[in-house]
């Protein structure tokens, strides 16, 4: 088959959509299939010229116009079958408080108490109706996260215990992630500009209660009617006071463990929550959800419907725990797309 690989993207995330499709690249060396590859948004005039060539379409772009479900979007208008799951699916899993909410619908797991600045009231994490720049910064808070809500790759997220690092955290996630003009993007320390309209799409805090407890992601794969679980990972001994950026990316793996003796209980409820949740919220191909564990009780925390396919990346570590190499995982995730 004939791929096209869409990477890059505009948004903070952009150098880990371009190191996945170098790996993603690699990947698909393994297979009889061939490949080519577009940097959206510079190459996106020239893949829309060639769209009819490929037989199918792999959009892997991380954060906004890419994991939102505007370029799976693009794809379905197109009438071009893609890997992943549907641009409904991404649109609301990339907007962490809605899913948060959904999934505390289902009653599945439970989820952080949540709060973001001008949506939901403050006083549902024990702060202060009123929180202005002219709040004394003295103040304590309950332990908190603050982060993107629509962002990953851990870029902007801070640990809040007070009223200064709080509004601190509030005013990173805002300067952060104000990467669009109206008119033209300047990316990420790249000497060059796209002009070309894009909306301002700066994203919003949310700020979440700080679940104390271990944490744990897990992979599913496969069709939406029958997911595949992977092994799971726990993610331990942090040298950071959160699994940041560097962590993640730069740091030598000792972080994320496969637990030789994960509590059987524990690992029953991480599985089935995982299953139930890819397919109530329609997921396809492959998707990472990660949780916080505390007193025995799962805490939801996220879905990732692009998750990286880095050297240092989760999914690619536990696809491979299996015993499969990287070429079958681009037969699962296109025999997915193909509904085989």
């Amino acid at each position: 088959m004939h791929i096209a690989l869409l990477t890059g993207g505009i948004s903070a995330e952009r150098p880990i959509s371009l190191r996945s499709s170098e790996w993603i690249t690699s990947f698909i060396a393994q297979t009889s299939h061939t490949c080519d590859v577009y940097d959206i948004p510079w190459d996106l005039d020239n893949f829309i010229a060639r769209h009819q060539e490929y037989d199918i379409i792999f959009p892997y772009i991380h954060g906004y116009y890419g994991e939102d479900g505007i370029i799976t979007g693009l794809c379905e208008t197109l009438g071009l079958r893609y890997i992943g799951s549907p641009a409904t699916t991404h649109a609301l899993c990339i907007d962490k408080f809605r899913t948060n909410c959904v999934v505390e619908k289902l009653g599945i797991v439970r989820v952080p108490k949540s709060w973001i600045p001008g949506m939901n009231s403050p006083t549902l994490l024990g702060l202060p109706e009123d929180i202005s720049e002219t709040t004394p910064r003295e103040v304590p808070t309950p332990t908190l996260i603050v982060k993107p809500n629509c962002g990953g790759s851990t870029v902007a997220t801070n640990k809040a215990t007070n009223m200064t690092e709080l509004l601190s955290g509030i005013n990173e996630v805002q300067i952060n992630t104000a990467s669009l003009t109206e008119s033209n993007i300047e990316l990420l320390g790249e000497e060059r500009k796209f002009e070309r309209h894009f909306p301002n799409y700066t994203d919003v805090p949310i700020v979440q209660e700080y679940i104390d407890g271990d944490e744990y992601t897990v992979g599913v794969v496969g069709p939406n009617h029958s997911p595949e679980v992977l092994p799971i990972m726990q993610i331990v001994n942090l040298k950071s006071v959160l699994f940041d950026w560097k962590e993640k990316y730069e740091s030598d793996g000792s972080n994320e463990v496969f637990p030789l003796a994960l509590d059987p209980t524990l690992e029953n409820k991480l599985r089935t929550a995982s299953a139930k949740i890819y397919q109530l919220l329609w997921c396809r191909g492959v998707a990472r959800i990660d949780y916080r564990v505390r007193d025995g009780e799962l805490y939801f925390l996220e879905v990732n419907t692009f998750p990286g396919a880095t050297k240092a990346s989760f999914i690619p570590k536990m696809w491979q725990k299996t015993g499969r190499d990287m070429g079958a995982f681009i037969t699962m995730l296109i025999e997915t797309a193909l509904g085989k």
